[in-house]
Formats: structure tokens, sequence, C-alpha cells
């Protein structure tokens, strides 16, 4: 009973640790939510054919190279206000100390992380759909759209998250742990895409570059996943 009063009691502290994080994520929310409504009202306020109107709308569904910005930035942020305790001893006691077992402790993090990033994502796909109904261009093409940049926009900040997280516990500092997430991110795209490649062509008689042996590699780094979900595939 003790546990679980104190596995409720934590969940709600860190979430009052976070009411930074929660305005900080709601404002840029926000001011996506802003930049739809004025494509929206350009898109509606030219001289234009209804299908074409329609075409114009439905493209606003599909994701979209700030929106996946926003993501990967708010699962830095994210990561580094859960777990920058650990660089600090005193912090590391108090957890440690608590009566839960220390994968609670990881899973209220995740948790209360995912949510604050899913729940204002699932608004503003409402809003966007309930603004599109109103003005009468809702088709399923952009319900489809929809959807695909949320599952989008979901695997990015995971992937992000969850590099972050990463580097965060391998370091013990804030700022190395930035500087680890950006080697873990930039290695697959930069190393093994780029560098590794040329200097293969470059000193390698027998190399051979078919264009596909490096394709798994965007997979590695949430950098060169985020470009694969945000250009290379569209509904």
């Amino acid at each position: 009973m003790t546990s679980k009063r104190s596995f409720i009691n934590l969940r709600r502290e860190n979430i009052k640790h976070r009411i930074g994080m929660i305005f900080i994520t709601f404002f840029f929310f926000f001011l996506s939510m802003l930049a739809f409504l004025m494509s929206v009202q350009n898109i509606c306020g030219r001289d234009i054919k209804t299908e074409e109107i329609i075409k114009g709308i439905t493209a606003l569904s599909r994701p979209e190279m700030g929106m996946g910005l926003l993501s990967m930035g708010a699962a830095v942020l994210l990561a580094i206000s859960s777990f920058r305790y650990l660089h600090s001893k005193t912090e590391v006691d108090l957890y440690h100390s608590l009566p839960i077992k220390r994968r609670e402790i990881l899973y209220i993090m995740l948790t209360n992380d995912i949510v604050l990033f899913v729940m204002p994502l699932a608004i503003i796909t409402v809003f966007r759909c309930a603004v599109t109904a109103t003005v009468g261009y809702l088709s399923r093409g952009f319900l489809a759209g929809s959807f695909w940049s949320v599952l989008c926009y979901t695997a990015i900040f995971a992937v992000t998250y969850l590099t972050m997280s990463l580097a965060m516990l391998m370091t013990g500092n804030t700022f190395i742990g930035l500087l680890g997430f950006c080697v873990f991110a930039g290695y697959s795209p930069v190393v093994l895409c780029l560098l590794y490649p040329a200097l293969a062509s470059t000193f390698f008689i027998t190399y051979c570059d078919t264009g596909t042996n490096l394709e798994i590699y965007s997979y590695f780094s949430p950098v060169s996943l985020a470009n694969l979900l945000l250009s290379g595939f569209n509904v």
C-alpha cells in the first residue's frame, strides 16, 4: 500500500514539476494551430475551383518538417527534464530512497512525457479536423493524412526521446548529454551514409555502391528517420 501511494504521489509530483514544460509545449502547438488557420484562410480565399481547394487543404494534413522539428525539440527537452536528476547526487539519493522500484520510476517518466506530447498533438489534430469540417472541405484524404501525421510525429518523438534519454543515462552532465545525443543522432547519417561511402569509393578499388546497402542505416538515427518519414512517404 505504501508503495502504491508513493507511486501515485511521485507521478503527481513529476507532473507538478513539469508545469513549465507543459506551457512551452502547448505554446508551440498553439502557434501550429494559428499557422494552420492562416493556411486554410489563404487557400479558401483564392479564386480557384473547389477540387483545388480540397486538394490544397488535404495537403496540409500530411507530415510537415516544422511539426517534425517541433516533435524532436519536445522530445529532447522532455528527456532532459526527466533524467537530469541523474546528474545530481542529492536528487539521485532522494529518488532511490523512495519505496518503489527504479523501473517504476522510469515508467513514470516515460508515460508522463508521452502524455505531455500526445495529448496536445491529439487536441491539435481534432482542432484541424473541426476547422476543416466547419469550412466544408473535410475529406477522407484529410482524415487519412491526419492519422498518418500523428503516427509519424509520435514515432519521431519516441525515437528522439529514447536517444536523448540514453545520452543522459550514459553521461554525467546535461551539456555532455546534448553532445552525446548529437553523436548518436549524427553517426548514422554522417559517418555511415556519407563519410564511409566517400572514403570507400576513394580508397577501395573493389567498392561498389548499389544504393541499397545503406538504406537500412536511415533507421539508426532520429534525424535520418525523421527525414525519411517527413519527405519519403506520403499518403
